[in-house]
């Protein structure tokens, strides 16, 4: 099963969905209590982890069975982040009770280390390095936490009101650059070659809350998604806006590139998830079964190799047709004549 494509969806609907790439319309569901705040597949395909509230739910994403195989307890609020280091020894959380967690993932120890943040931890991710956590705040600020010192230090974003926290925060594959957006709209990018973080760029990414910023693997491109139902990808040579993703109707929550930087996967508050092709702009497959937000996404860490990829040639009743978004772009599309 080395090969398959692994994307999985969580919704507020109650059910996390496991889809076949080339079957849009086959899934296979799994039950979840309560909202998933946070989605991961491991690097073997093997399991799917679920943040949620206040647990961390493990499922085997091979199983008939639509039930969790165990959880982590040991969070008292909302599970916002999680992750597991590359040598799959470790797994780390974040949550709204103010601390992340490093807990052995295999389960035999539970809850390794534990660190105070000093406020609601809405986000987080790894240094490439593997030496430091990047978490992002509730109070506006991002906080670094080193692993080996075990010290921690802090950058403050923007305004500490309730109502400015920190959404979402990316580190590029060669750890030289960190991103973050929050409920401003703006993205922050940050130059961490030395360690410490040095304020690069500050730009508005998108029109109301800024929910998702992510960089490809091949560190050309970094991916925001919004409020505004829009998914920006802008280069990261210049900081310019490269393209804008319009398909989205509602809130786009979250997306995961795929291990060659072609493809990205992203859910929204529209029930709906697509992937796109970053080349041509446009949807490769739609994926619709939930009933409420698609609040999470994930996409095995493998590339998505094109062979595997099923496209759809243009039947004799489909023709492309060419419309005009509301912020004056063209996009393609393939529809069904009737």
């Amino acid at each position: 099963m080395a090969n398959r494509i692994l994307l999985v969806t969580a919704s507020y609907d109650n059910t996390i969905r496991s889809w076949d790439v080339n079957s849009p319309t086959q899934s296979q569901a799994f039950k979840h209590q309560g909202q998933v705040n946070a989605l991961l597949v491991t690097s073997d395909k093997e399991h799917i982890v679920a943040a949620g509230n206040p647990e961390i739910t493990f499922y085997d994403s091979n199983a008939t069975s639509a039930n969790p195989t165990h959880k982590f307890v040991g969070h008292s609020s909302n599970v916002t982040g999680l992750g597991i280091d590359a040598r799959n020894k470790w797994l780390y959380s974040a949550s709204e009770d103010k601390t992340c967690k490093l807990w052995d993932w295999r389960g035999a120890q539970g809850c390794q280390r534990n660190f105070n943040m000093g406020s609601e931890v809405t986000t987080i991710v790894l240094h490439p390095n593997q030496g430091s956590l990047i978490c992002g705040c509730q109070d506006g600020t991002v906080r670094i936490v080193d692993l080996i010192a075990d010290k921690e230090f802090s950058v403050q974003c923007t305004e500490e009101t309730d109502d400015n926290g920190i959404r979402s925060v990316s580190v590029s594959p060669d750890g030289s650059c960190l991103a973050a957006v929050g409920d401003s709209g703006k993205c922050y990018i940050w130059n961490i070659k030395d360690g410490m973080p040095v304020l690069e760029k500050e730009f508005k990414a998108h029109d109301g809350y800024a929910l998702k910023c992510l960089f490809s693997p091949d560190k050309e491109k970094l991916a925001t998604s919004g409020a505004d139902s829009l998914i920006k990808i802008w280069n990261t040579q210049n900081w310019e806006l490269s393209s804008c993703l319009e398909e989205h109707k509602e809130w786009v929550w979250d997306c995961a590139f795929s291990g060659d930087s072609r493809y990205l996967f992203s859910g929204g508050s529209d029930h709906k998830a697509i992937l796109w092709e970053l080349a041509v702009e446009l949807p490769v497959r739609e994926f619709q079964a939930h009933k409420s937000t698609i609040s999470a996404v994930a996409l095995n860490d493998a590339i998505l190799d094109s062979s595997l990829l099923q496209k759809p040639a243009q039947a004799e009743n489909t023709k492309i047709v060419e419309t005009v978004t509301k912020t004056g772009r063209v996009i393609k599309r393939q529809v069904v004549v009737q």
